[in-house]
């Protein structure tokens, strides 16, 4: 079994790789600002800029069933105080990018489930989140 850590970095790999094949153009990962927190993947579509939080889990699956090892869904881990971080860090993104407040941004999040056993993945988006 493979490293919290490790499962985080391959979400977020993994996430890259499907917000591409969904259209969008990723232009940003990783951007923290202090104490707010961190953006994981910043992506613009169709002219208008995303943030995406991505939350990975390791988890078994097999015929279409999912056994979470971690003992929760990783959309679980989306709640009103991270919500309130995370829209912080992408004023301070568009602040420190020089990018106009008033322009339109999106919010969404990426749950990854990773069977590191079977080097498979389940990947949901959800998109247009209201913060």
């Amino acid at each position: 079994m493979i490293r919290r850590h490790q499962i985080g970095v391959l979400g977020e790999d993994l996430a890259c790789k499907f917000l591409r094949s969904k259209g969008y153009f990723v232009i940003d990962r990783n951007y923290a600002r202090r104490p707010f927190g961190e953006l994981d993947i910043i992506c613009t579509k169709n002219g208008v800029l995303n943030f995406f939080e991505v939350k990975s889990v390791s988890c078994e699956i097999s015929d279409e069933k999912i056994k979470v090892r971690d003992r929760h869904r990783p959309e679980d881990n989306i709640h009103k105080y991270k919500i309130e971080r995370l829209k912080k860090t992408a004023i301070c993104y568009l602040s420190d990018k020089k990018i106009d407040p008033n322009k339109d941004w999106l919010f969404g999040v990426v749950t990854v489930r990773i069977d590191s056993d079977r080097k498979t993945a389940k990947i949901k988006l959800f998109e247009n989140i209201v913060l």
